[in-house]
């Protein structure tokens, strides 16, 4: 084999020389283009791993969601059930005592996992309400109730608040109405003071 117009390529060397940079050439060509089809396997199969997670990831939003609200749907029940057993609950005034202090004491009894107050309500009604209860001193809620119920009493409002959100202290429960475009209306503010728990109020 002789390589016409290259300088020494009459020589065998320089020809088989050629030779073997051809096939070098190609096969890192071919290697190239394996290293290439294999990167672009992984990026689709981490394109589809992503895709994967991200479904997986709304799925468990879903269903945390949905256990969310199944279980505020039971604390709604649970709490409706409790007030139409117990009526009576302990009754809340608005405002302040005649000193500037919380209007009334509560001793909750120890063997109780939530106490349910009784809240007066005015002549508007609402068709849903929400208690919002902080300290009385100031400070961020510590305990949210958005879908309240006036269905055993128009004129009451039974609220079942667990015990655990009332260590001794002074309290204010604020009430407001919501309306069908989910706007809040004051209500009434109410204060309360809990003391060390005992067997009644």
């Amino acid at each position: 084999m002789r390589i016409k117009g290259l300088p020494g390529g009459e020589r065998p060397l320089v020809q088989w020389s050629l030779v073997l940079l051809c096939v070098l050439i190609v096969v890192l060509a071919a290697g190239v283009a394996r290293r290439e089809r294999a990167a672009n396997e992984a990026l689709r199969q981490m394109k589809k791993d992503l895709d994967a997670g991200v479904k997986a990831q709304l799925q468990l939003e879903r269903e945390i969601a949905r256990e969310r609200s199944a279980r505020e749907a039971f604390e709604i029940g649970l709490g409706r059930e409790r007030a139409a057993n117990n009526p009576q609950g302990i009754s809340l005034q608005p405002g302040l005592d005649p000193s500037g202090r919380p209007k009334q004491q509560l001793r909750i009894p120890t063997d109780v996992s939530r106490v349910q107050v009784v809240l007066p309500l005015g002549p508007k009604r609402y068709e849903r309400y929400r208690a919002a209860i902080r300290p009385w001193s100031g400070g961020d809620e510590i305990w949210v109730h958005a879908m309240l119920r006036a269905d055993i009493d128009p004129k009451r409002l039974f609220v079942a608040v667990p015990v655990d959100v009332l260590p001794p202290g002074a309290y204010e429960l604020s009430l407001s109405g919501l309306t069908s475009d989910d706007h809040r209306e004051d209500v009434a503010t109410f204060t309360f003071e809990v003391s060390t728990h005992g067997t009644g109020r």
